[in-house]
């Protein structure tokens, strides 16, 4: 062999190399982007988590929350056709209402994190649209947030107050 030949079989070998290093590099990235969507997943069911603690522990949230329920098929249910201001003001006191719409608040503040994370696929969170659906419709019943907008909110569910 020469040494040009050798030279030859050299650069060959090295481009082998460098395409299995490039191999090993996206492979590494891949698996990295996995473990981002797991902790990403995770401190979203903390968030709940956190959430569903501070009900148990508000008796008041507790009764308002019952009282809410039975307006709903279930715990995110849709709202029941004759729920309206009226309704409202027949079922709950004026700080139960209040109680509630802070609590719709943070639901609705969790919906649009949820949605933000859907958005660089951390969480699918079209799993729960409906249920995320049905927790903007209460934000909306409320007044929770008055004349306040969320971005991602608004515009995932935009469609169902046009339809």
């Amino acid at each position: 062999m020469t040494i040009n030949e050798l030279g030859s079989l050299g650069e060959i070998i090295g481009a082998i190399g460098l395409f299995l290093s490039i191999g090993f590099v996206a492979y590494e990235l891949r698996l990295k982007r996995g473990d981002e969507r797991s902790r990403e997943y995770e401190t979203l069911l903390l968030e709940v988590i956190k959430m569903n603690l501070a009900v148990t522990q508000s008796v008041r949230l507790q009764e308002a929350l019952t009282k809410w329920w039975r307006l709903t098929d279930g715990m995110w249910g849709p709202v029941k056709q004759d729920t309206d201001e009226t309704c409202l003001n027949e079922v709950f006191s004026d700080e139960e209402r209040t109680c509630l719409s802070h609590y719709w608040v943070c639901m609705s503040t969790f919906t649009e994190l949820a949605l933000m994370k859907g958005e660089r696929q951390a969480f699918d969170a079209e799993l729960n649209k409906d249920g995320f659906g049905n927790m903007v419709d209460y934000t909306k019943l409320f007044q929770a947030f008055g004349k306040a907008k969320q971005k991602r909110v608004d515009k995932a569910f935009s469609d169902q107050e046009n339809s």
